[in-house]
């Protein structure tokens, strides 16, 4: 199963048919909200969880630092379209089916059982 790495604030482009494809950036970086955070401050690896879009654009792969538990995962567009699911991190790799998100920019929020929460963004466009 290949995968793309996908930048923070990634995209995906459509073909000439409105297909989405992928862009040059495949990666998404969403990180463990902490407030207020100094200025400068290094982000620690454990507080990055690591998504990765297929080449295909029809699948998100995500890839938990440690074993976070049972995990809610929210999906928002600017198109007012939701997407929630739970899903278990205890194998630090989950995927998320993505075929129904039509093109536009995203946000990725990833909340524990304990109230942790971690953001990203992406789009398709």
């Amino acid at each position: 199963m290949a995968f793309a790495l996908l930048a923070f604030g990634s995209e995906a482009r459509t073909d000439g048919a409105g297909n989405k494809q992928p862009g040059t950036n495949t990666s998404i970086a969403i990180g463990k909200d902490k407030l207020p955070r100094p200025p400068r401050s290094a982000v620690d690896p454990a507080d990055i969880i690591q998504g990765l879009i297929s080449p295909d654009c029809n699948r998100l792969a995500l890839v938990f630092p440690q074993d976070l538990g049972p995990v809610y995962v929210d999906i928002t567009g600017d198109n007012g379209l939701t997407t929630s699911d739970m899903i278990d991190s205890s194998s630090l790799h989950a995927e998320i089916d993505t075929t129904e998100l039509p093109v536009g920019a995203y946000t990725i929020t990833i909340t524990t059982e304990e109230g942790e929460v971690y953001t990203g963004y992406f789009e398709f466009i």
